[in-house]
């Protein structure tokens, strides 16, 4: 038995030739005595059809599910978290297009909306090029092409941006690579400044040998697994639905090895096998909210999965920070760990004391707390007047959906926002500019960050043995060809004089440590054991401790190892 149904009347093309009407009520079609006949069944009219076996086989992809249809108004539109996904995030899809020039127009009405898709079969030659230009394709979307080599027909990657993303976009030199199991692609997409894409285009001819396909795969993902964020997506020819397939099973413990996610997990392929495949890498920063099986296009369906889409203004982190305001009400305690302290005159083990006691009395005093930290450090435009604007708009939307105030209100409002949003945006980032000058470096580091540049990975490819072997060799030889260029010239014997030597420095007062400790910049990193703000409110507990450790340090000429290190600000 299967079930249909429709919003309204309509033809469902079945096969060639041949259609069935579809009525508002949902619609039972049986098999009858498991001939080629089957009927139609409606509240309004019952009628005969005369199909072939074949037909009905082909029919079964039409199947819908009643149960899936509630929770939607009507059945109507899109539901509202599906809504909520698709405003938030970036739409990245799949489809082999068997062949991209002569479906352009059909395409096009399935892509129209999509903003990054992998075209697979695009059966595509260099001289399509011109073709190619003249589609609404490619006035929607910028297009990079990985056509077939040889004269053979089929095959072809390639990649769609959508212009209006306004997206940077490149196709990465891998190096030399080479296979024959299969047709690839890797591209980088810089979407904005926080989100940058690796994607990984593949198609596999079903004739080529499973074994070496997965091969090829482990070699291309291995010069491009240390990007950021990488997806993998491909029409692989492989049921991965099929458990007793053994190329399926060969292929999920190389993903697994390869530390990558299967998305897709329902059917893509007219057949009923999962056979486009997307991939997500385990370690990428960018979340994968949903992944859909769409529309039948081809005799393949449209797969599209959506990737969370976050600015830096709305990033939140969570930290465990320290109350060190806490102190003030065990300051005796502090003190009386500090005077018991039994220096050895041994820097470094003077060192360890003291660091040791001031841990020992923050575990044993001074209590934590989990704080979630809100990150717009990269959004200075965005000050406490536009704050206020942002949460008098909130509190108008909430208002709207509880019919307490007009919408024409809201939107008034909502446009008032969005002026006062860009002359904010605008004011910041000319100030920022004017502020710069003529220092032509600070202007293209202001620039990159402004438009998203992506910054190129500078490390050679190719073997890491062979590259660190010439690198050494690249010294050795440059060295050997300077004494060989000095060779003719005299020895250089530097004049001996006699001058003033440094046996000691001289030690600090308390006073003079107090006035340098007091004159530095109250900021303090994680290297910190204690706050500078606590250290300088509170310096009369801790100075007699740093002025021995200052001191012993003078005398015996030695630094701790620990105070060399520092934390670079980025």
């Amino acid at each position: 038995m299967l079930f249909l149904e429709s919003e309204k009347t309509r033809n469902l093309t079945l096969s060639e030739g041949t259609s069935i009407i579809a009525h508002q009520n949902i619609m039972m079609i049986m098999i009858k005595n498991k001939t080629d006949f089957f009927h139609v069944r409606s509240g309004m009219q019952r009628e005969d059809f005369v199909l072939s076996a074949e037909t009905i086989s082909r029919i079964r992809h039409l199947r819908i599910n009643k149960k899936r249809m509630r929770g939607k108004r009507g059945g109507k539109g899109k539901s509202k978290a599906m809504m909520r996904v698709m405003a938030n995030s970036i739409s990245l899809s799949l489809l082999n297009c068997r062949s991209l020039l002569k479906k352009s127009t059909e395409l096009f009405e399935h892509l129209k909306r999509e903003q990054i898709v992998i075209l697979t079969e695009t059966w595509l030659k260099k001289e399509d090029e011109i073709d190619v230009r003249c589609t609404e394709i490619y006035e929607t979307f910028n297009m990079i092409n990985r056509t077939r080599e040889g004269s053979n027909r089929g095959g072809g990657v390639s990649i769609l941006v959508r212009k209006n993303m306004n997206a940077e976009y490149e196709e990465v030199d891998i190096g030399d690579f080479t296979c024959t199991s299969m047709e690839w692609g890797v591209f980088r997409i810089c979407v904005d400044s926080n989100l940058h894409l690796t994607i990984i285009g593949i198609y596999r001819p079903p004739s080529t040998s499973v074994t070496d396909f997965i091969t090829d795969l482990t070699e291309l993902f291995a010069r491009v697994e240390h990007h950021a964020n990488v997806f993998m997506l491909g029409d692989f020819n492989i049921p991965w639905n099929k458990k007793d397939d053994t190329g399926a099973q060969d292929l999920k413990a190389t993903t697994y090895v390869l530390g990558l996610d299967q998305c897709v997990e329902r059917a893509t392929h007219i057949k009923g096998n999962i056979l486009d495949h997307i991939y997500k890498k385990t370690t990428n920063s960018t979340k994968t909210l949903r992944t859909k099986v769409r529309e039948l296009v081809t005799d393949h369906n449209l797969v599209t999965t959506y990737l969370e889409r976050k600015t830096k203004m709305e990033t939140t982190e969570k930290k465990e920070i320290t109350l060190w305001k806490q102190i003030e009400n065990h300051e005796k305690s502090l003190l009386e760990k500090l005077e018991n302290i039994e220096w050895t005159q041994n820097i470094n083990e003077d060192w360890r004391l003291f660091k040791s006691s001031i841990e020992d009395f923050r575990k044993e005093f001074i209590p934590t707390k989990n704080v979630k930290l809100r990150n717009i450090k990269d959004c200075s435009w965005f000050d406490e007047e536009l704050k206020q604007a942002r949460r008098q708009l909130r509190r108008f939307e909430k208002n709207v959906k509880r019919k307490r105030i007009s919408l024409g209100a809201y939107r008034l409002l909502k446009k008032e926002y969005q002026q006062l949003l860009e002359r904010k945006k605008r004011e910041t980032i000319s100030g920022e500019i004017l502020e710069i000058g003529n220092d032509s470096k600070k202007l293209f580091e202001k620039v990159k960050q402004l438009t998203g540049s992506i910054k190129e990975n500078p490390m050679p490819n190719g073997d890491d043995t062979e590259i660190a072997n010439n690198f050494s060799s690249f010294f050795f030889e440059k060295i050997e060809k300077i004494r060989n260029q000095l060779e003719g010239h005299p020895k250089f014997s530097p004049e001996v004089t006699s001058g003033y030597e440094l046996t000691n420095f001289d030690e600090l007062s308390m006073e003079k440590v107090k006035k340098l400790i007091m004159s530095l910049k109250t900021k303090s990193c994680e290297n910190d054991i204690v706050p500078t703000k606590i250290l300088k409110k509170h310096l009369w507990l801790f100075l007699p401790s740093i002025h021995h450790l200052v001191n012993l340090s003078l005398q015996t000429g030695l630094f701790v190892e620990t105070w060399k290190e520092a934390m670079r600000d980025h």
